[in-house]
C-alpha cells in the first residue's frame, strides 16, 4: 500500500512539476528557428532545412527579405541566400562553404518591429560533437554575434 502511495504521488509530482514539452506553437511570442542539419566533411559544410516562424496562434507575422548568412572568423559572407517573404515556413533550402562558417545568422530587418520575439543563431563551438555549432536566441538586434548589412561583399567582406 505505501509503494503504490508513493508511486502515485511520484506520479503526481512529475506532471505537475512544470516541465514544458517542444511544441511547435510558440507561447513566448514569435520565434524564428532553423529546422534541419548540418553536414561538415573534410572542411567543406553544408546547411539544410528550413526557417519555420513560430507564433501564437492568430499572431503570426510575415517577414520580407529573410536571409541566411554563412559568416567567417572575420565576419566575412562565405555564402547567403534569400527568401522573399516568410510566413509559416521558408522553402527548402541548402547551403555550402568551403569551410566551417564561424557563425550562421537568420537575418530580416522585420524582426525587430515585433514585441515578444527571438531569432535563432549558430555559432562555432569546438567542442567534441556530432553537431559543431551551439544553438542560442537573439532578441534584439544588438545580440547578435554580427549584424548583417544586405549590401555586404562575399568576397571581400566590404561594401
Amino acid at each position: 500500500m505505501k509503494q503504490q502511495l508513493y508511486l502515485g504521488l511520484v506520479a503526481i509530482v512529475i506532471v505537475t512539476s512544470g516541465c514544458q514539452w517542444y511544441t511547435s506553437t510558440s507561447t513566448q511570442g514569435t520565434s524564428i528557428e532553423f529546422e534541419g542539419s548540418f553536414n561538415v566533411s573534410e572542411g567543406d559544410f553544408t546547411i539544410e532545412g528550413q526557417i519555420v516562424n513560430y507564433a501564437r496562434e492568430g499572431e503570426q507575422h510575415s517577414f520580407e527579405d529573410l536571409r541566411v548568412y554563412l559568416y567567417s572568423e572575420n565576419e566575412t559572407v562565405l555564402n547567403s541566400t534569400r527568401f522573399d517573404r516568410l510566413e509559416t515556413r521558408s522553402p527548402r533550402f541548402s547551403l555550402s562553404a568551403s569551410k566551417l562558417p564561424e557563425h550562421i545568422i537568420i537575418y530580416s530587418d522585420g524582426f525587430w518591429q515585433i514585441d515578444e520575439f527571438k531569432v535563432e543563431y549558430y555559432s562555432h563551438t569546438e567542442m567534441e560533437s556530432s553537431i559543431p555549432y551551439d544553438p542560442d536566441f537573439a532578441t534584439s538586434k544588438d545580440e547578435l554575434p554580427v549584424i548583417p548589412d544586405a549590401e555586404i561583399n562575399t568576397t571581400t567582406g566590404s561594401p
